[in-house]
């Protein structure tokens, strides 16, 4: 690979699952695959299980597959169809679309795939599987059966009748027909609800060991190597050290490493390796991840798509119903509903979060999306490890209980064995409500009855104003009573004091009338003595 070519890639996929076409730098697998091709010669069937991150799609992808089209399977030669697909919410619709890419789809092939537990050889052999060619089936993240299939009786009537097929064509011999699954390990135990799959399963499973210090070091390197580069042997010994024994990590480790090359080619020295500095530059396994996110999600173009983008993950990784994984993969239009915009506002917010050296979600950029597509996020530690989605989370955990409580008492109130809500849950409810302004399409997900508990919460919200309404009322008319009385005694009051005035000013009067009559006969006393004196003093 010319060095041009080199500074246009990345010798590493990030979060996704390395595929067909990068079987070149997938390495430190080869005696797993080995292991693969052995199974699947031996029963025509074949389970990968391991536990979230250990690479299973990869496995088979850029491992297996490759070595099919090489002939190294015994007796099969090597030309192979492939039909490789999630099972999505109907399985049977997602094989039959499989089948249309392939170029498998024979119109009455196809509709045998919808109708009979044979329908999948019958469709094998309507499209010329036998006539030197072999047909593999691949159904990546099988545990979706179990997830994602409709709860209802048609839903579990698709589900069966797709097992039954799988099972019937890796039973008979008639044409070469292979199934390969990758599951989940902690979903096994699921399997027990399909007659027959467990023991299919156990005669042709494939637990993915824990890789040894050799092989993850050739995961590490020999990319990098085959892009003409060198790392430096302590940022090997780093991330060998910070895997350790989980295997778990390597998704992280190759999502670091993908941005360590990314801001290698554009700092790097001439001649310089890649080295701990670039690795710690970008955040090392613990920060990159989140640093990366909050890249993407800063780039988002206005608050409208931002809120789009934390509604998304909100469906996509609330783990409020206990799922394995944390994950609930939701199609493009549920979140559109639940986000209550336009589907085309919706999937551009998707895409940005799926586009080439992101990866963040899925499915892959070059799947056009529909209202039907299902979305999924490329790896659970993603929102494990990015701090703004695990506020988003536990906010949705906490709006989602809040409802639930609401809805469980709307029900209660329904049947007369509860009453309407009451301060200060009426309050929290309501504030929840301005807040958060759920939608219908949100409710449902976590209760159905979605309309009759934002009645039953409006219902409590108007009772209480009443009740207040009545209470100030009251309170109006004790003021109203209370003035009445306070008049009543202010005017008995001032009619009392002007009858005091009154009488104080008779009394003043009649002591100036007596004080007056008394000066009065004083004077006249005083005039008859003068008069007494002047007549002795005449006689």
């Amino acid at each position: 690979m010319a060095k041009e070519e080199a500074v246009q890639s990345n010798p590493f996929p990030g979060l996704r699952p390395f595929d067909y076409e990068q079987h070149d730098l997938f390495f430190g697998r080869e005696e797993q695959v080995g292991f693969l091709l052995q199974r699947l010669e031996e029963n025509r069937f074949l389970t990968v299980l391991g536990q979230s991150g250990s690479g299973k799609s990869s496995l088979i992808r850029a491992g297996m597959l490759p070595q099919l089209h090489a002939g190294q399977l015994a007796g099969a030669g090597d030309v192979w169809e492939m039909a490789i697909f999630h099972p999505g919410r109907s399985a049977i619709d997602s094989m039959t679309e499989a089948f249309r890419k392939a170029g498998l789809a024979e119109a009455a092939g196809v509709q045998e795939l919808k109708q009979s537990a044979g329908g999948l050889t019958e469709a094998a052999r309507m499209a010329g599987i036998g006539t030197g060619r072999n047909l593999l089936i691949v159904v990546d993240q099988f545990e979706e059966l179990f997830r994602l299939q409709e709860g209802d009786d048609a839903g579990q009537e698709g589900a069966d009748l797709f097992v039954r097929q799988l099972l019937n064509a890796a039973e008979q011999r008639e044409l070469p027909i292979y199934v390969a699954l990758t599951m989940r390990a902690e979903f096994i135990g699921h399997c027990n609800a399909f007659s027959g799959l467990t023991e299919m399963i156990n005669e042709a499973d494939y637990l993915i060991p824990r890789m040894s210090r050799e092989q993850l070091r050739a995961a590490i390197e020999k990319p990098v190597a085959a892009y003409r580069a060198t790392i430096d042997a302590e940022l090997t010994e780093c991330l060998l050290a910070e895997i350790g024994d989980e295997t778990g990590q390597l998704p992280v480790v190759q999502h670091a490493l993908m941005r360590t090359w990314d801001y290698w080619q554009t700092h790097r020295r001439e001649g310089e390796s890649l080295e701990i500095g670039h690795y710690e530059a970008v955040g090392t396994i613990h920060g990159a991840l989140s640093l990366h996110a909050e890249e993407v999600f800063g780039e988002l173009p206005d608050d409208e798509a931002r809120q789009i983008a934390e509604v998304a993950f909100k469906c996509l990784a609330s783990d409020l119903e206990g799922l394995e994984g944390g994950r609930q993969p939701t199609t493009l239009g549920e979140i559109a509903a639940v986000a209550g915009v336009e589907r085309e506002k919706a999937g551009n917010v998707i895409d940005h979060f799926r586009r080439p050296g992101c990866w963040f979600l899925t499915p892959p950029p070059d799947i056009e999306l529909e209202g039907d597509t299902v979305v999924d996020i490329a790896h659970e530690t993603l929102v494990r490890l990015w701090e703004r989605a695990q506020t988003w989370i536990e906010e949705e955990e906490q709006s989602a209980r809040l409802y639930l409580r609401l809805a469980s008492t709307a029900a209660l109130y329904q049947e007369g064995r509860a009453g309407l809500y009451q301060d200060p849950d009426l309050e929290l409810a309501l504030e929840w409500g301005r807040q958060h302004r759920p939608t219908v399409a949100w409710g449902q997900r976590y209760d159905p009855a979605f309309e009759r508990a934002m009645t039953f919460l409006e219902h409590s919200r108007k009772d209480r104003d009443f009740q207040l309404a009545k209470k100030e009322e009251r309170v109006r008319k004790q003021l109203r009573r209370t003035r009445f009385f306070a008049l009543m005694g202010g005017g008995a009051s001032l009619v009392f004091l002007l009858f005091l005035l009154f009488a104080l000013n008779l009394y003043f009067a009649a002591e100036e009338s007596k004080k007056e009559a008394i000066d009065q006969k004083e004077r006249a006393e005083t005039e008859r003595q003068n008069a007494e004196r002047q007549r002795q003093i005449a006689v």
